[in-house]
Parts: structure tokens; sequence; C-alpha cells
């Protein structure tokens, strides 16, 4: 019996900026089945984590 490896890896970025606000997005991939998103952001918007997360999940 053979086996193969195989890998999935993936990274992407992007940035958005408006009149007031500057976003950076990282996306990285290693071979995991799980959606663990991390977030990092300022303190003062933290109550919108949760909205953001939701919204890649259904994006990606």
């Amino acid at each position: 019996m053979n086996t193969m490896l195989m890998s999935m890896t993936g990274f992407g970025r992007g940035e958005s900026s408006d009149k007031i606000h500057n976003f950076n997005v990282e996306i990285k991939s290693l071979n995991h089945r799980y959606n663990d998103i991390i977030i990092k952001m300022p303190k003062h918007i933290n109550y919108m984590e949760e909205n953001i997360k939701r919204l890649i999940k259904k994006n990606i």
C-alpha cells in the first residue's frame, strides 16, 4: 500500500482604509482541519471580534 502525504498551505494578506481607519488582514493556514481565527485589534473595538469572525467564516 502506497501512502501519499498531501499538504495544504495558504497565506493571504489584504489592506483597506478610509479617511479614519486603516485595516490590515492576514490569513494563514497550514494543514489544519479546524477554523481557528485569531484577530489582533485595538482594545477599544474588541466588542466587534465575534462579528468579524462570523463574517470571515461565512466567506471563506
